[in-house]
């Protein structure tokens, strides 16, 4: 009986002395490849993480006893058919390539619910939605006439017309409608009685005000903007004349600049390219005038063929310039982007990872060190494009930390992953999340995950739930830096 105890002991020592080996190669990332040589391969992982959390996972067909968050260790270089179920939320499915000693990771996962979270904010009818950028406020025009202007305020779900209809301008026709990041002001273009009149608007429900001033532009501008916050100075741009109008002491300063192909704000600094070809910044009182572009050449290159520029100064390093052709230029490497169908752009937080589109193409450009510093001699990032078969994309959004893209194309709003896509390929987007009215504008909050839009029959104001902001929990994410380097230190 001692004998067979003393067997079994040392039998079982050497199972665990033979296997503990194996199982700490595992733990560090490595498996044993059985054949005609065996050996011990480096593996990679795939990290997932949902929204909601608690997924089940399959890989390859295979159900994974984990739920989400889960880290998938021991998987050899291929590609895995990954697919992520949820009750109540549509499968998530996407080929994962998986490289050795590399993680691929997917960390912000939003899988789209059955059953929409829709909500009517308001059952009258409108025609547009305008938002104010950086304020609570929406505008909604239910007409031309200014009586027909309403403004909703998101973070009060209020909703009020910005004038009665028995006020002496109610009747106005409007033209145009010019707004300002964090500002509460607007320039409205009216006519009234055939003439054209302009009025400096500040919106309150109980302390609004109206100025005429139509007095102070001197021709119908091109573009006009503004200081956010109590603008004091509007600049007016028209016929390559720059105008400078001093609200408050209701002074005009006719010729700013001159020669301007195109103008700018950001904050109380103005870039102005002038013609012949070069960029300028100055403050608003145009008493500290910087000359920014140094190689006339370069400027002549990129400038003399385009008659008009909207200048977008996103940070001080980066300024993009959006031609009336569609021509995308940059200050920054390679200068030149795209040509000939570009009508929007919209920067991220950081002011460095654009999103540029227009008519069938939208695209990504990042400006990220990483992005620009690929080989010794600097060429600078190139145009990532995402999708290249749109009918008329209008506006986009960023969602979820920047891991998502909202998309307007045409009266169609999809949602598109764009997590990792220096190691993904860009997956379409599939079925539109919803369709809104004809030609009217859309806007997410990313504060409340939702999107503001009009439904496309009624013309209701109504709120999609993008992002579900009561699943949203926080995972600590694996070190995989010091994960991999504990492999490749194994290895070694």
């Amino acid at each position: 009986m001692v004998l067979a105890r003393r067997l079994v002991f040392i039998l079982f020592s050497l199972i665990f002395l033979a296997g503990v080996p194996f199982l700490i190669l595992y733990s560090l990332g490595y498996i044993l490849r059985p054949g005609p040589i065996t050996e011990f391969i480096k593996t990679g992982v795939i990290y997932l993480a949902t929204v909601p959390s608690g997924s089940g996972v399959w890989i390859d067909k295979k159900r994974l006893e984990q739920k989400t968050p889960i880290l998938v260790r021991g998987l050899v270089s291929d590609s895995y058919q990954v697919e992520i179920r949820h009750k109540g939320y549509h499968a998530w499915t996407r080929t994962v390539t998986v490289e050795a000693g590399k993680a691929a990771v997917l960390g912000k996962i939003l899988l789209r619910p059955i059953v929409e979270k829709v909500e009517i904010l308001s059952e009258a009818s409108y025609q547009n939605l305008i938002a104010v950028e950086k304020t609570n406020y929406l505008l909604l025009q239910q007409g031309n006439s200014l009586k027909d202007l309403k403004i909703y305020d998101r973070s009060e779900s209020r909703l009020w017309a910005l004038i009665s209809e028995t006020h002496r301008l109610a009747e106005a026709k409007i033209r145009q409608i010019w707004t300002s990041t964090e500002s509460h002001f607007l320039l409205v273009h009216t006519d009234q009685k055939e003439r054209d009149a302009f009025l400096w608007i500040r919106i309150s429900e109980k302390d609004l005000s109206i100025e005429p001033v139509g007095d102070l532009f001197l021709e119908n501008p091109d573009e006009v903007h503004w200081k956010g916050g109590q603008a004091r100075y509007l600049f007016a741009w028209s016929n390559v004349k720059l105008s400078r109008i001093d609200i408050e002491a209701r002074e005009v300063k006719p010729l700013f600049e001159t020669g301007v192909k195109g103008f700018g704000m950001k904050e109380s600094n103005i870039f102005i390219l002038k013609d012949p070809p070069r960029l300028i910044q100055n403050n608003e009182e145009g008493s500290q005038e910087k000359l920014l572009s140094e190689d006339a050449a370069v400027m002549t290159r990129l400038f003399q063929s385009i008659p008009k520029v909207r200048i977008l100064p996103f940070s001080k390093d980066l300024v993009m310039f959006l031609g009336h052709n569609g021509q995308l230029v940059s200050n920054l490497l390679p200068y030149e982007f795209a040509s000939g169908d570009i009508t929007f752009v919209h920067e991220n937080q950081k002011h460095e990872k654009i999103l540029v589109g227009g008519n069938a193409r939208l695209g990504l450009i990042d400006f990220s060190e990483t992005s620009r510093r690929e080989s010794f001699f600097e060429t600078g990032p190139k145009v990532k494009w995402l999708l290249l078969n749109g009918r008329s994309f209008r506006q986009v959004f960023w969602v979820y930390d920047e891991s998502h893209v909202l998309i307007l194309d045409k009266n169609d709003v999809y949602v598109m992953d764009v997590q990792n896509l220096e190691f993904f390929e860009p997956v379409p987007p599939g079925e539109p999340r919803m369709r809104v009215r004809a030609d009217a504008g859309v806007f997410y909050d990313e504060n409340s995950g939702r999107l503001f839009y009009l439904n496309h029959e009624s013309g209701y104001l109504m709120s999609l739930e993008i992002l579900p902001r009561d699943k949203l929990e926080f995972f600590p994410m694996p070190d995989f830096k010091e994960l991999l380097d504990t492999q490749e230190n194994a290895q070694k």
